[in-house]
């Protein structure tokens, strides 16, 4: 059984939700950029899926479409899109699990988003 969000986002109701703590992940991820950069695109996609993930309820795992991420980023082309959530993947802020076309997976760890 799924749900969606009010952002358009499916998530499964058999899924598990985590209690976090918002500010303290963002502390936790501005401190890892010291020491760990990443591209403006790659931070804005972080913030957007941590919000999204708040938007689940934490949920452990959520599928959101490249095109609702797209809509919340200005000027975001599908290529830059895809070398951010690489960026973000490479670098372990990110989990992604690509499915098929229409399904895709993400998360954040630590809670880093695993997405």
């Amino acid at each position: 059984m799924s749900n969606l969000t009010k952002e358009g986002v499916e998530t499964k109701s058999v899924n598990k939700k985590r209690i976090i703590d918002t500010e303290k992940q963002l502390a936790e991820f501005y401190s890892t950029l010291d020491y760990k950069p990443i591209s403006s695109n790659a931070i804005a996609i972080y913030l957007v899926l941590l919000r999204i993930a708040s938007n689940t309820g934490w949920l452990e795992e959520f599928k959101v479409t490249n095109t609702i991420l797209m809509s919340k980023i200005k000027n975001l082309s599908i290529s830059a899109l895809q070398r951010a959530r690489n960026e973000l993947i490479t670098n372990n802020y990110i989990l992604y699990k690509k499915r098929n076309k229409s399904k895709r997976c993400f998360h954040i760890f630590n809670y880093k988003i695993v997405f």
